[in-house]
């Protein structure tokens, strides 16, 4: 692992500190735990523009284009 220090505002400190003491995990480890999560999520949402940059629209209309337009099942109707 590799240090890094931060400079965060004291109200997001206490904050953080106040979840951490309600959860028994580390301030480090809970820390952590968000960066992985917030990583995680900017290569999903890279990956998923990626594939949409390569999708083949015209074919994805004509697959759609045969689905039937039945009504929607009880308790699936757009509101």
């Amino acid at each position: 692992m590799k240090n890094l220090t931060l400079n965060l505002p004291a109200e997001l400190i206490d904050d953080i500190q106040n979840i951490v003491d309600r959860s028994e995990v580390s301030f480090d480890r809970w820390l952590i735990s968000i960066v992985i999560e917030r990583v995680e999520f900017e290569k999903k949402a890279q990956l998923l523009k990626n594939r949409s940059e390569s999708a083949n629209y015209p074919k994805f209309d004509q697959i759609l284009a045969r689905v039937p337009a039945n009504r929607p099942i009880a308790g699936d109707e757009l509101e």
